[in-house]
């Protein structure tokens, strides 16, 4: 393994890592997740004066966004980490953010920082509905024509343990395809 003396002081540093509270919510969502700064705290916190690490942005291409981490020991050994993310939106504003994510997934990655809000995971701290309106729409999905792994992915389930929102956002699945239905017949 390379640097093998660099992983071994990356790893007692990593021991102290203290994850910090979510400081930051989504707007549109309403997700709690950690900011830059917060992160940027909890690894110098972490490190000490043993690791200096720093980011630099890079203007790789029209579609990606590239952060370059390089994170230098005292002995002189380092790493860096490439994290790219999709430049969706080519404004100032949509490539700052696209920099700001990467920097944000960087750090989660190498301290394996999860967030369950932004993944599957979210779905399952909800209550599931009463057995009756779970097998009414399983059943109304069948009634429709939909693949029923197909009906879970849309709501980002992996079992019929739907909660009422999951319920309600596969009825309004279930609706606007009736309405596509209905007006492609009409042509």
């Amino acid at each position: 393994m390379e640097n093998i003396e660099f992983w071994k002081s990356f790893a007692k540093c990593r021991g102290n890592f203290v994850t910090p509270e979510k400081d930051q919510t989504n707007k549109h969502t309403k997700q709690k997740y950690w900011s830059v700064a917060v992160l940027n705290d909890a690894a110098r916190d972490c490190f000490g004066d043993d690791i200096v690490y720093y980011f630099t942005d890079v203007n790789a291409e029209d579609q990606v966004g590239c952060t370059i981490t390089l994170i230098h020991l005292k002995s002189g050994q380092s790493h860096s980490q490439l994290t790219l993310v999709d430049k969706v939106k080519k404004t100032e504003q949509g490539c700052g953010t696209g920099y700001t994510y990467a920097k944000r997934y960087c750090l989660m990655g190498l301290f394996a920082l999860g967030d369950p809000e932004n993944d599957n995971d979210a779905q399952h701290e909800e209550e599931p509905a009463e057995t009756g309106k779970i097998d009414s729409i399983k059943a109304d999905c069948e009634k429709a024509g939909m693949n029923l792994v197909t009906c879970l992915r849309s709501v980002k389930a992996d079992n019929w343990n739907l909660s009422d929102k999951q319920i309600s956002q596969l009825r309004k699945i279930l609706k606007e395809r009736e309405q596509v239905s209905q007006q492609d017949s009409f042509l």
